[in-house]
Formats: structure tokens, C-alpha cells, sequence
């Protein structure tokens, strides 16, 4: 994708303002380091986009050898914003800042519980320069993860 871009001598910060904001930059840059998964429409609008088949924006094809060992990502977790409220440990204070965030951007002010996605418990890692699941060990601990979470 990357190699297609620059043959057309196009930036990222070109593509959304032809694209009318539809593909942006940061989008654009996970798909060409492979960092995020295309969904078929994606696919499909990005070869519109630059008026190629489907499959030039396909990796290869590989013939031999086996296939890549697939790593689950980390699972969406529900926080209980109530039992969160109630831990007096200083790094639940950054996790309680980054949720409230969260509850700003998805205009949820109000609720007992919190879903955040996956990409949310990585970045909360890279904050704490911790790995994902030593997070998760520790909010079990701490009781502030939904029933069905915990």
C-alpha cells in the first residue's frame, strides 16, 4: 500500500482531503505498517481510491511454508467505574483519568460500568510500561473489573 502511495507521489494528509476526510492519516499508516486489520469495505474504498484491483493491495501470495502464528489481541474489558472510585492506589489515578477521557469522547457521563476496546488496554500498558496482561492480573486484584471481566 505504502509502495502504490508514493508511486503516485501522494501524502497521507493528500489522501484525506481527496478522500473528503474519509481515510485519514493515522488509519492509513496502521494499514501500510500492518499494525490494523483492512475490513473488506475498507479494502474495497481504498481501491477505489486508487483505481486498482482489490487484490494489488494484497500482500503476496505464499505458496510454502506455514502459515503465521495468529496472536489473539488482548479481550475489551468492563470496568465497575463504582468499585473503581473506591481504590486508593496511586496508579489507579492514571487509569481513572484515561476513562474519564473515554467517557468524554464517547459522551457517556453517566453509568456504573465501562467498556473499554483493546486498543484502549494497550495504550493504558504502554502508559504504565507495563505488559497487557500484568494490567489485567492486577485490576482482578483489585476487584474494579466487571463480573464477567473479572
Amino acid at each position: 500500500m505504502r509502495s502504490l502511495r508514493l508511486q503516485r507521489g501522494l501524502t497521507m494528509r493528500a489522501i484525506e482531503r481527496r478522500s473528503e476526510g474519509q481515510l485519514k492519516p493515522g488509519m492509513l499508516s496502521s494499514f501500510e505498517r500492518g499494525e490494523r486489520v483492512l475490513s473488506v469495505n475498507r479494502l474495497a474504498q481504498l481501491a477505489r481510491f486508487y483505481d486498482v484491483p482489490v487484490t494489488a493491495l494484497l500482500p503476496p501470495h505464499r505458496t510454502a511454508g506455514p502459515l503465521p502464528k495468529m496472536v489473539a489481541a488482548p479481550p475489551a474489558l468492563t470496568f465497575d467505574l463504582t468499585r473503581m472510585q473506591r481504590v486508593d492506589s496511586g496508579d489507579m489515578r492514571l487509569v481513572r483519568s484515561f476513562v474519564s477521557d473515554v467517557r468524554r469522547q464517547r459522551r457517556q457521563p453517566c453509568g456504573d460500568e465501562l467498556t473499554l476496546r483493546s486498543s484502549d488496554l494497550r495504550t493504558l500498558a504502554i502508559m504504565h510500561r507495563t505488559p497487557p496482561d500484568v494490567l489485567l492480573h492486577r485490576w482482578r486484584q483489585l476487584g474494579i473489573l466487571a463480573p464477567h471481566d473479572a
